[in-house]
């Protein structure tokens, strides 16, 4: 499975996070299986803390354990996903248009705002 990135270098340059439009912070499981630990802890509650100063909505992925849920949830993660919550779905129930289906746009198949986001990255 292909993965796709978008990375900002020197953010302070040039081009400033605050600017991009982010809707959507989402915490990899990496970060959630540490969150019951000082640091751990620690590193997401900075997360949650710059996410929300921006406006975005944060989404922790991987959630396996009620003790992971609590503790996200008191740290202020505004929604969660994993095996905890529910099962992967079949393609079939995914609600996003696959690669393969035509873009609603005429695009190989990415959302507007990737489009648009894209296009405002590769001008700056």
């Amino acid at each position: 499975m292909e993965r796709f990135r978008v990375a900002v270098r020197h953010p302070l340059q040039g081009c400033r996070l605050r600017q991009l439009p982010v809707d959507v912070i989402k915490i990899d499981r990496s970060f959630v299986n540490d969150v019951e630990t000082t640091r751990g802890e620690a590193v997401l509650a900075g997360i949650v803390t710059l996410a929300h100063a921006i406006g975005a909505h944060v989404i922790a992925e991987g959630v396996e354990t009620n003790a992971q849920l609590a503790a996200l949830s008191a740290l202020g993660v505004d929604s969660a996903s994993g095996y905890l919550l529910a099962k992967p779905a079949a393609p079939e129930h995914f609600p996003l248009p696959r690669t393969t289906d035509p873009a609603p746009s005429g695009g190989a198949g990415l959302h507007t705002t990737l489009q648009n986001l894209l296009r405002q990255l590769s001008t700056a």
